[in-house]
């Protein structure tokens, strides 16, 4: 097996040799489970199909190598989608270079909400996305087509019909990629443009004709978002079985707004007031809506769904979080769609602009059937918990000898594990995995008593229970909205003084 034209493993087929006929049915596309299965919408293809071909020979690596980086297109000897005629359905056939297969080419997708350029900036990178600028007169004239059905969105009686993705504000006339600060190799000024000086650092398309000129940077104004085919969002708080169905990409527009096309069979798409719709394309079915406050809300970020149509549970009129964002699983999203890594979460800093990592920072999670008034077991069934004492004597703090008493400080730790419970926000400190006082009040924990006290002279001074990992915490869940990792292990230490 070779990605990318390098050998990523080898082994032998485990089957019995045997001669092909070549007189079936060969499926490409569609999994059919049986012989002749059919077809079935959930077992599908929804993408792009090239180069398949088989040969009856080993190809040497140099070949494969070529083959993987669009130098070559060897054509299989025994099938080849390039020669042979295939039988379609719902296909559509189109040529294209093989170079093509190795660009990461850009599609511009308009944002019809007129914004500061640097919230616009943030809201591109928000959709796993970057703010646009043509790179050629083919793009440029894409873009100026694709942007005449929002002419009066966004432009009104302005000749200014949105910004491009480029600055000269950090050096007066030289035009750099407001996503990462690169150098623009193409432009497209209007005659007598750029005029606007040291004040005029942004462009903006014409509304007229497909060019552009410098402007101020304070104003408010649609946009363009480009992505490649590598970018794409995740819906997070469904119950989809494989990561990939949780993907969906900023594509096309419906009632002016773009929408967000899930790889398989899912739409998030605008109504044309004030929700959003999550809909199976397949059934026609929608299943949740999300009311915003205004029409000119993105559903990016953690919200709360209302559930219109039954689906993963889920009975109508109930109410399911879902997010949605370029999160990876190594990251917490905050509400807003940002991203931050996991291991800032619950760190009693805000790193979320919106300050959500620092929300819902519990430790302990309960299960319905957990009682604090029970021991939990021990390493074996019938084998007795096991708990370890620690003391440390801190000082003597007065000594009487007519009476033969001392007074002193001790530190005394408990350390157990309870297998009944799941934790998560575990942090390597233990000093920050500190239990709350309604956890400490949820949990079995033994108890300490001194019986040989003069005189019930006993003071607590501080109390605390910790908790410290002992074993790997759980994968994180793709579909898991809180982003959070769970682990089953731990040590508890009960410290008091």
């Amino acid at each position: 097996l070779y990605i990318d034209g390098v050998l990523g493993t080898q082994g032998t087929l485990g089957a019995e040799s045997a001669i092909i006929p070549l007189n079936g049915t060969l499926y490409l596309g569609h999994d059919q489970d049986s012989f002749d299965g059919g077809r079935d919408p959930d077992q599908t293809l929804t993408g792009y199909i090239a180069q398949v071909n088989i040969w009856d020979y080993p190809l040497n690596e140099d070949i494969i190598w070529k083959l993987a980086n669009c130098e070559s297109n060897d054509k299989g000897n025994i099938l080849s989608t390039d020669t042979m005629t295939m039988e379609t359905a719902e296909v559509t056939i189109e040529t294209a270079y093989i170079a093509t297969f190795c660009k990461a080419s850009e599609r511009a997708i308009i944002i019809g909400e007129q914004m500061l350029p640097h919230l616009a900036d943030r809201f591109c990178k928000l959709a796993d996305a970057r703010m646009y600028i043509p790179k050629n007169d083919e793009e440029n004239s894409i873009l100026f087509n694709d942007s005449r059905q929002f002419s009066d969105k966004c432009s009104g009686n302005s000749y200014r019909v949105m910004y491009l993705g480029a600055t000269d504000a950090a050096e007066e006339g030289v035009w750099s990629k407001i996503s990462d600060g690169q150098p623009i190799s193409y432009t497209k000024w209007f005659p007598g443009e750029p005029n606007g000086g040291l004040k005029g650092n942004c462009i903006a398309l014409r509304r007229n004709n497909p060019s552009w000129g410098d402007i101020l940077c304070d104003l408010d104004l649609c946009f363009p978002c480009g992505r490649t085919h590598y970018d794409f969002l995740q819906l997070r708080g469904m119950c989809d079985l494989v990561e990939h169905q949780t993907r969906y990409i900023l594509d096309g527009y419906i009632n002016l707004k773009p929408f967000f096309k899930g790889y398989y069979r899912m739409l998030i798409y605008h109504s044309g007031n004030k929700e959003w719709l999550l809909t199976d394309t397949h059934t026609n079915t929608t299943y949740a809506e999300l009311v915003m406050l205004t029409s000119s809300e993105f559903p990016i970020g953690r919200h709360t769904w209302k559930v219109v149509s039954p689906f993963c549970e889920r009975l109508v009129g109930s109410s399911v979080v879902l997010g949605l964002s370029n999160c990876t699983t190594e990251e917490f999203m905050c509400t807003d769609g940002s991203c931050v890594h996991r291991s800032v979460r619950c760190n009693l800093q805000d790193d979320c602009l919106d300050r959500t990592d620092e929300e819902n920072c519990t430790i302990v999670i309960f299960s319905d059937r957990y009682h604090n008034y029970r021991p939990p077991p021990g390493v074996a069934f019938g084998i007795p918990l096991k708990i370890t004492p620690v003391i440390d004597l801190i000082r003597f703090s007065k000594i009487d000898d007519i009476n033969l008493a001392f007074h002193m400080e001790i530190e005394v730790a408990l350390v157990w594990i309870d297998r009944n419970l799941r934790f998560k926000n575990i942090k390597s400190e233990e000093a920050k995995n500190k239990l709350s006082d309604e956890e400490v009040d949820g949990i079995w924990r033994p108890e300490v008593e001194f019986l040989n006290v003069n005189d019930g002279q006993l003071q607590l001074l501080k109390s605390g229970v910790y908790v410290r990992q002992v074993g790997d915490p759980d994968a994180p869940l793709f579909n898991d909205v809180q982003m959070g990792k769970m682990t089953k292990y731990i040590k508890f230490f009960k410290q008091e003084i």
